[in-house]
């Protein structure tokens, strides 16, 4: 079962429940399937539940309502439905999860914030080597 159509599914009927979902799908999708659905949807961010049992609603999560990009570009720039601040719940929830660094890297950086090396007791010919690791590391990421 494709994730994308329950997602539209609550996306279309906020506050529903995965009976009316299946019920929806009309012998596409058992109950069962759709609460799988809806669990990966949920551990993944998708979604936001609120209540417990029978009374459990599903809501698109502010942090990856879908967008139809062939509909947000259709209508005018003054009609666009946007997003007018900084997304503060992106740090805690996504990208807490992502891995910012390769392993080398973050081998080099943790060899740094070791007791016996940290930035702030770096010699400066040691300061020109960090300079030189970071120049090149940045400008290796770049080409």
């Amino acid at each position: 079962m494709d994730k994308n159509i329950v997602l539209q599914y609550i996306k279309e009927h906020p506050g529903t429940s995965s009976k009316q979902i299946a019920d929806a799908m009309a012998g596409e999708a058992s109950l069962a399937t759709v609460k799988r659905a809806i669990n990966e949807l949920s551990n993944s961010y998708y979604i936001n539940v609120e209540g417990k049992a029978r009374a459990t609603k599903y809501y698109i999560s502010p942090l990856f309502a879908p967008i139809d990009l062939n509909e947000y570009y259709s209508k005018e720039v003054d009609e666009r439905q946007i997003q007018t601040g900084y997304n503060f719940d992106l740090i805690p929830h996504v990208l807490s999860h992502v891995q910012l660094f390769t392993e080398q890297e973050m081998s080099d950086l943790n060899a740094f914030s070791s007791p016996r090396t940290s930035l702030c007791s770096l010699t400066s010919k040691n300061t020109k080597r960090w300079n030189v690791w970071v120049l090149t590391s940045v400008g290796n990421r770049h080409r």
